[in-house]
């Protein structure tokens, strides 16, 4: 963290009017056009954000928002036009700031890409984070905050405490624990929290909400706004126009690598795109691939009796039973830290505490000499700890076709019946288009269907499903709940789904589990039990 001595200056007040705040840009493109993955995107594109000017990049998927966003920070690569920092530049002159500035002393950054980093730094594949020594080289997350005890006690300038952000964001009772032992959503906090302690004058946050239980959205957008009127200038990426809230008031259309359209935050509330930019078409009537299941007579998929699970010297699961029958579809709900994630590693083979545990799988108890893969070849997963374990150099095929084997990258030949089925998948997903594109050059958004694709080629008999819609646009969201709830009534296999959004659970849920501190707080029939 920086050194009071060297941190930069508080910038202006945030702006109390539409008017734009005179003075210097904070960030400036001017005829800048960025190549990335071989395409040059967003030609001769200029503009400027002023200090006290909050803004949002809303687009759909693959639109090109993260790498417009990357472009503010000199995360990309400008082969025409320029970026600038006019008030930094103007600072460094007058020795307010080192001669050496760089952007990353100025503009903070918080996405996906950065906790996929940060875990995979310190958890080498995806089963990692369950074993008591992975991880053990990881700083905690009080060790990331220097929550007081272990460092600087509080952000400068007058920005929040970082007691106040640690009680704000919910993250006291995940101070202790290592990076790679914290939820996603948990993750994603300790990020923002983090960014915010490096006192920025532009913060970049892609898809903040996501992954967040309501309290923690209703807190961090209030936090957000409180630290606008300290002096941050805002800049939102979201592929969902409702997540843009106060005190975002500007928000910069983009579609297909260009810029579609500028306008107002109230403009959202009439349309969901601007002008040139047209909505959503109605979904087609999908067909999908035959799963190659059969319904079969009704019985027990999964049975888990008392288990408990305990991680850093805490109950992360306690005594929670839980039955799931053929043709039953569950909701496992929770706020973030609840254990959900973990209660499902038991399911996924996944966590060896499951030998400790009455655990029984297909009817299968853990420890009886099943072979996990015999096991995972039933089971479909999508969550974001997978993919921030997925090679990035595999070809969206490729890691379609690997969920035959259930592997992170592809290591096996697919049969002509296997890439077929790949490419069924891809094609209702809407991937056919990116079927030899590198896993890492897609959005996260895109990412997340590829990864749907992978759970669904094999036909699981049960399909779990970690916050699939995460970082989706509304049309994709859409389409991917109409799949879901296609193969839930069909009865042909058994769902898992987790999420934060009461609004995105499907209609074939037929059951709710609610889970609080690692214990079953609630559980009932219907999608809204």
């Amino acid at each position: 963290m920086q050194s009071a001595a060297a941190r930069p200056p508080r910038p202006p007040g945030a702006e109390t009017g539409l008017s734009v705040t005179s003075g210097l840009p904070l960030v400036e493109l001017r005829d800048a056009t960025i190549l990335a993955n071989g395409r040059r995107l967003f030609p001769r594109t200029t503009w400027a954000i002023r200090p006290g000017e909050h803004w949002a990049i809303v687009g759909p998927n693959g639109a090109g928002k993260s790498t417009l966003a990357r472009a503010l920070w000199d995360g990309v690569l400008i082969v025409d036009g320029e970026v600038s920092y006019p008030v930094a530049e103007a600072d460094s002159r007058d020795g307010l700031l080192p001669k050496d500035f760089s952007p990353a002393a100025y503009v903070r950054h918080v996405c996906f890409d950065d906790q996929r980093e940060r875990v995979a730094r310190h958890s080498r594949y995806l089963q990692g984070r369950y074993e008591s020594l992975e991880g053990d080289d990881a700083p905690t997350a009080r060790e990331v905050l220097a929550v007081p005890g272990s460092g600087e006690a509080r952000a400068g300038g007058g920005l929040p405490e970082v007691s106040d952000l640690v009680d704000r964001l919910g993250l006291r009772g995940s101070l202790d624990r290592r990076i790679p032992h914290l939820s996603n959503g948990e993750m994603r906090k300790l990020l923002v929290a983090e960014a915010l302690l490096k006192t920025p004058r532009l913060l970049i946050l892609e898809e903040p909400l996501q992954g967040l239980d309501r309290r923690s959205r209703r807190e961090l957008s209030r936090l957000l706004a409180r630290v606008a009127s300290l002096g941050v200038t805002l800049v939102i990426v979201t592929a969902r126009p409702r997540d843009v809230t106060a005190p975002v008031r500007r928000v910069l259309w983009v579609r297909d690598g260009m810029i579609a359209g500028r306008g107002l935050r109230s403009g959202l509330r009439r349309q969901s795109s601007p002008a040139g930019m047209p909505a959503a078409a109605p979904l087609p009537e999908l067909r999908l691939p035959k799963t190659g299941i059969r319904s079969v007579k009704p019985d027990v998929i999964v049975q888990l009796r008392e288990v408990a699970v305990r991680a850093g010297g805490r109950n992360i699961i306690d005594r929670v039973s839980w039955t799931i029958r053929e043709g039953e579809n569950w909701a496992l709900v929770g706020p973030n830290g609840s254990g959900k994630t973990t209660l499902l590693s038991l399911i996924l083979a996944d966590n060896p505490q499951a030998y400790a545990n009455d655990v029984r799988v297909f009817g299968q108890p853990r420890g009886a000499g099943e072979s996990i893969w015999d096991l995972k070849a039933r089971l479909g997963h999508v969550s974001p700890e997978a993919q921030i374990h997925y090679s990035p150099g595999v070809t969206v095929h490729e890691a379609i076709c690997s969920g035959f084997f259930d592997s992170i990258g592809l290591f096996e030949s697919c049969s002509d019946d296997q890439a077929a089925a790949a490419a069924a998948w891809a094609q209702a997903l809407d991937l056919g288009g990116l079927i030899d594109r590198p896993f890492g050059s897609l959005s996260d958004g895109q990412k997340r269907l590829v990864l749907l694709a992978r759970a669904l080629v094999k036909a699981p008999r049960l399909l779990v499903l970690d916050e699939p819609c995460q970082g989706l646009d509304d049309a994709h969201r859409r389409k991917v709940l109409q799949i879901v709830d296609s193969l839930g009534r069909g009865r042909a296999l058994s769902i898992i789904y987790v999420t934060h959004e009461p609004r995105e659970i499907p209609r074939c849920i037929t059951h709710v589990l609610r889970l609080e501190r690692g214990r079953v707080k609630s559980r009932g029939q219907g999608p809204l039990a």
